[in-house]
């Protein structure tokens, strides 16, 4: 904003939406083969995976005033990152084997697979969002008037938005019943099972200016007015006394970045 003092800029951002949580997943199998070949490739996998927050909005405020100016911007709030589900795999009668024939691959000349894991399961709660920026500037001028006294304050304020919470990781479980799990190869898990918190969202930062200007030229005319003169030298009494006019120039700016959020559990 830009006007005489009193008026005042406040710029407030709007926080962000939360992520949407995993929902449950759960894989029932009887009587089946699963076999795989070549690298990477799993055998089963079952996850449940909760969404991001979504980043807090920027906040900017500008005011350049007379006599007083004063800016606030305030930073959006990060959503929360979703939660993973529950998630369970109940194996009945079945054979997963991934790799495949890893002598047969040698023969062949194309060497050793990896990283085929047999039965993966997953809960995975997503981060939070980050905090919104605040961004403030105040300049305050003196009102340039004849005989004014001379006021000049700008203060600003700029609060980064919080990070989001992450999202708890659920809960996994997996049963077998005559059931065999088998990987060829490097890197290979029989059972990949892991439940993961996501991390906070980091805060956001604050940026805040302030300054205040006196009318140089007046303010040097009064210097100036003071080194002539001299005292008592007026025939009524006090006069050739300069009363003066006040001269009051002051900013202050206060920035803080936002806290972060916390981690999920897993």
């Amino acid at each position: 904003s830009i006007g005489l003092g009193g008026f005042e800029s406040v710029a407030i951002a709007g926080g962000a939406g939360g992520g949407g949580a995993g929902d449950e997943v759960s894989a029932i199998l009887a009587d089946t083969d699963i076999r795989t070949e070549g690298s990477h490739a799993r055998g089963i996998v079952a996850h449940s995976v909760g969404g991001g927050g979504g980043a807090g909005g920027a906040a900017i405020s500008r005011d350049v005033s007379f006599g007083v100016a004063t800016s606030i911007a305030l930073g959006g709030v990060g959503g929360d990152g979703g939660d993973g589900g529950l998630v369970s795999v109940d194996l009945t009668r079945v054979t997963v084997a991934t790799g495949g024939d890893t002598l047969q691959d040698l023969e062949e000349g194309e060497g050793f697979v990896a990283n085929n894991h047999g039965v993966v399961v997953q809960s995975i709660g997503r981060g939070g969002g980050l905090g919104g920026s605040g961004d403030a500037l105040a300049y305050a001028m003196a009102l340039p008037i004849e005989d004014l006294a001379q006021i000049a304050i700008a203060g600003s304020l700029a609060l980064g938005g919080e990070g989001g919470q992450g999202g708890d990781g659920g809960e996994v479980s997996v049963s077998l019943t005559d059931s065999t799990v088998t990987t060829r190869g490097d890197g290979g898990h029989g059972i990949l099972m892991h439940s993961v918190g996501g991390s906070g969202g980091d805060g956001g930062d604050g940026t805040s200016r302030a300054a205040s200007a006196l009318l140089l030229d007046k303010a040097k005319s009064l210097f100036e007015e003071e080194e002539e003169e001299e005292p008592g030298g007026g025939d009524n009494p006090g006069e050739g006394e300069d009363d003066g006019e006040p001269m009051i120039s002051s900013s202050v700016a206060v920035a803080l970045g936002g806290d972060g959020g916390g981690s999920g559990v897993g």
